[in-house]
């Protein structure tokens, strides 16, 4: 049975049976290449939703068998029929792209979940395999897109060239999957003199994935140079290209903060110098516009939490032991200085960075300073911003937990404010939020909640007549917690 013949459920049902047989190299050396023939019936189909989705549902199957399989690539037999299906996987995402006038047609290969797609299942290849395995990804990916670029009969494909069409700049996605897991070695050896291409075609390209992708491709290879003058002159080089770029309009903006949260990043993970340098202009974008302050705001979760697909333990990434607990140390006075100036018209920015660092430091570091900073993140929960809220009412939620002594001290600033969020806060995840957070505040010693038990218990009546049933549900919850206080 051919799998086009097949409905919707069925095809699913037969990716999934494959994904299930396909546990040994063997039966996997038959499936993979068929898929990849299936994929290349799909991309000369129609564009369409349905064959969209049918391209994306084999791609998945195609990754998730390459999952199964990364543990057991012993010898060079195992890995030998990876080689074509790696090479013509690429290949089948760069034809379209070559196409002159007709990439401007929707294709199923040009669609960016596609590309994101592809590029799962390359990491998939690259991270948690042997080293015969990232030896053949390292040589496919190099021949691939590299003589390629190099090859004076393929003029019309320069993927990393910010002028070319967006079809083919989004296949940095594919390079960044692949090159950000390589070794320090190999990203001196192959791309450490592309830097300046990558930091061009991150700033000034039109299109977010390819900027994202060409943003972390150069975080990724910043973080394992070897920290010597060369590259520090280097970097020093890009950076004062970016700010400058911080003068153009918004849309240049956002695209050159992007790539300075990235790059910022991949020097605070290695403690290098220039990390700090770079946190602190980051923080100073906090005055700018609406849009790029938020995205600068946002920056600061990117730098201290753990990207799923580099920057990691998984992807070689030099990452130093206690940098969390140094940005912590050099970045909170910044930050509480601005919150403490009568005059900064900025506030809610500083307590959207000030609430991600609480959230993403160890809680050892955290609960010797928390006397200090739990007034100013009460305090945020009065912004207008939302996502502020919500991520101010999630470490409010965990700290309750964690240092319940601390937050009983506080109970009569915070419970009227909960309330208040629980009764009128526009977005649902934030009255939903805020019911969990009083519902776990009456865990905290006796003597310190009572007094507020019949506030609390009135209050909470109003959120059982809620719109929405997940609100309902935790009003339910949170008010018996309270009802029940000294009962017995």
């Amino acid at each position: 049975m051919e799998l086009e013949d097949c409905g919707d459920v069925d095809q699913k049902r037969v990716l999934r049976l494959l994904c299930v047989v396909s546990g040994h190299h063997k039966i996997a050396s038959v499936t993979l290449p068929w898929l990849l023939q299936y994929l290349q019936t799909l991309s000369s189909s129609p564009f369409n939703t349905d064959t969209l989705e049918t391209a994306i549902g084999v791609m998945e199957c195609a990754r998730s068998i390459v999952e199964h399989l990364s543990v057991l690539c012993d010898d060079d037999n195992d890995i030998e029929y990876f080689k074509p299906f790696l090479s013509d996987m690429l290949n089948l995402f760069i034809e379209p792209t070559l196409n002159g006038d007709s990439i401007v047609e929707p294709q199923v290969m040009t669609n960016s979940s596609m590309v994101t797609s592809c590029a799962t299942l390359l990491r998939a290849c690259i991270q948690g395999v042997s080293s015969k395995m990232k030896t053949v990804v390292i040589k496919v990916t190099k021949r691939t897109f590299w003589t390629l670029i190099a090859s004076p009969d393929t003029t019309s494909f320069n993927p990393l060239d910010f002028r070319c069409p967006w079809q083919q700049t989004q296949l940095v996605t594919l390079l960044t999957a692949t090159t950000s897991s390589f070794e320090v070695s190999n990203v001196v050896r192959y791309f450490s003199q592309h830097l300046t291409t990558f930091r061009n075609l991150a700033c000034h390209t039109h299109h977010q994935l390819t900027c994202v992708n060409a943003a972390k491709l150069y975080s990724s290879i910043v973080n394992k140079l070897p920290a010597d003058d060369d590259m520090e002159h280097c970097v020093i080089l890009d950076m004062d290209y970016v700010w400058s770029c911080m003068s153009e309009d918004e849309a240049v903006q956002i695209r050159a903060v992007t790539w300075w949260i990235w790059t910022t990043k991949a020097l605070v993970i290695r403690s290098h110098p220039l990390g700090k340098t770079a946190t602190g202009k980051l923080l100073s974008l906090f005055t700018s516009s609406e849009s790029v302050a938020r995205v600068a705001s946002d920056g600061i979760y990117v730098i201290l939490n753990e990207a799923p697909d580099l920057l990691n333990s998984k992807s070689h990434a030099i990452v130093k032991l206690m940098y969390k607990q140094q940005f912590f140390i050099e970045t909170v006075p910044l930050l509480v200085e601005q919150l403490n100036n009568p005059h900064n018209a900025h506030k809610q920015y500083y307590l959207r960075a000030l609430s991600h660092v609480m959230q993403a430091v160890p809680k050892q570091v955290l609960l010797g300073e928390l006397p200090s900073l739990l007034p100013l993140l009460i305090a945020s929960l009065q912004c207008p911003d939302d996502g502020l809220q919500l991520s101010t009412l999630d470490g409010i939620y965990a700290l309750l937990f964690d240092a319940p002594d601390v937050m009983a001290t506080h109970v009569p600033t915070i419970i009227p404010k909960l309330l208040q969020l629980a009764q009128h806060a526009i977005t649902m995840k934030v009255r939903i939020a805020s019911l969990q957070c009083i519902g776990a505040l009456s865990g905290l010693p006796l003597h310190q909640v009572l007094p507020y038990k019949n506030e609390v218990v009135q209050s909470l009546e109003q959120c059982l007549d809620d719109k929405k049933r997940l609100v309902r549900k935790e009003a339910v919850k949170g008010r018996s917690s309270w009802f029940l206080l000294g009962a017995v």
